[in-house]
């Protein structure tokens, strides 16, 4: 843990706030961090025995002449935990010094202890990062899933449980110059802790997905069950864009997949996440929580080749498309399958009179030479109004 970088730092800012010169060696003696450069890499003979005796010793001018590399000062043990990991030295009069000599090993060690944490921190987060990778991976009856339920459970977490997989997208902020997007640490840790403060359930797993994205796997049993969590996990999501956007200054999208009972659904739970994210973002820009089972049709529909498509629509639309009123006419469209082909609730949601409805239908029926009302025909021309909404999407200009 006191690696010759730290060791520095610690030095140089401990001598600048003292204003003595203070070093740190190893466990060895050899000094690995001095405000007085000349000194790293030499060995501190003083030090030896401080840490085999893990007792302080203070030496003035004509101990620290008997000594190799040691000047009149005070030397301390530096422990973590129950072990000795090197030495502090502070160089002066020994009267003078000493009084410092105990804040300085504290304070230090305060360092070392942080560090250490810290690191033990990054590592399981990288730990965790690499587990919901492998879990996006899993495949049911190819991969052994064992091995991924004994490392989740050695990070805290039971995978076999109801959860549903939420993910948000960070809009990248601006780089410093001469460096890459993305490339601050606190820019990619900070959309994580958010993720945390807000899905803080004791089952929840949330890790960085790439430089700008976040994963939560939540669990569902503290949120209702996989029946109830629907709206909670919504709730959670417009709470974490509110969030990012009071912290970061930065836009976000998020993206809820449907339920899974346990690990082998997961999988799908994951992508369909990234899939409600992508479409909602590319067809409902101003929607910011998007949930997967609002958009199974569109993911289908988007799979299909342009041409065919192309061909699809020309089939079922016609001349439609190019008539005055098509855009009123396609959300008749859409608004009357999306409610069951029931006229009061396709009225209500469009805000019409029940007759201006009936009069719509009656002309795409003419229109299309068949009852606009009968299930296949309304299927039928609802997915050709889909269509064209993907391709109007997909041939306007980027931003």
């Amino acid at each position: 843990m006191l690696t010759p970088e730290l060791a520095q730092e610690i030095a140089a800012s401990i001598t600048a706030a003292i204003g003595f010169n203070v070093l740190v060696t190893d466990r060895q003696g050899r000094v690995i961090g001095s405000a007085d450069p000349t000194r790293v890499g030499t060995l501190h003979e003083a030090s030896v025995s401080v840490v085999r005796r893990r007792a302080e010793a203070w030496h003035n001018p004509a101990a620290a002449r008997r000594l190799s590399g040691v000047r009149p000062g005070i030397t301390l043990p530096l422990t973590l935990g129950q072990e000795v990991v090197g030495t502090v030295g502070i160089t002066g009069d020994p009267a003078v010094v000493r009084p410092f000599g105990e804040i300085v090993r504290r304070q230090t060690e305060i360092i070392l202890r942080q560090t250490a944490l810290l690191r033990l921190e990054l590592r399981r987060e990288r730990a965790v990062e690499q587990l919901v990778a492998d879990i996006a991976s899993y495949e049911a009856g190819v991969v052994d899933a064992e091995p991924l339920r004994t490392r989740a459970e050695e990070l805290g977490f039971v995978v076999d449980v109801p959860r549903a997989v939420v993910v948000v997208a960070v809009e990248p902020q601006a780089a410093a110059p001469g460096r890459e997007p993305g490339a601050d640490p606190d820019s990619r840790q900070l959309p994580v802790r958010l993720a945390a403060e807000v899905f803080h359930a004791a089952g929840d797993l949330v890790a960085p997905v790439g430089a700008t994205a976040v994963a939560v796997l939540a669990d569902l049993v503290p949120r209702g069950g996989p029946e109830r969590c629907v709206d909670v996990l919504h709730e959670l999501g417009g709470a974490l864009v509110r969030r990012i956007e009071q912290r970061l200054g930065a836009g976000s999208w998020v993206g809820v997949g449907a339920p899974a009972s346990g690990l082998a659904e997961l999988p799908r739970s994951y992508h369909e996440a990234w899939s409600a994210l992508r479409i909602g973002r590319r067809m409902m820009p101003g929607v910011r929580v998007h949930d997967a089972r609002d958009f199974r049709v569109w993911d289908l529909l988007m799979g299909i080749a342009p041409r065919q498509r192309h061909d699809f629509r020309r089939a079922m639309l016609g001349t439609l498309s190019a008539q005055r009123g098509w855009p009123e006419l396609r959300r008749t469209v859409i608004a009357l399958v999306e409610h069951g082909l029931r006229l009061t609730e396709t009225a209500e949601a469009l805000h019409i009179h029940r007759n201006t409805l009936l009069y719509r239908l009656k002309r795409l029926s003419a229109a299309v030479g068949a009852d606009s009302r009968a299930p296949r025909v309304a299927i039928a021309l609802y997915l050709a109004c889909l269509l064209e909404e993907i391709d109007q999407v997909d041939a306007a200009p980027d931003g």
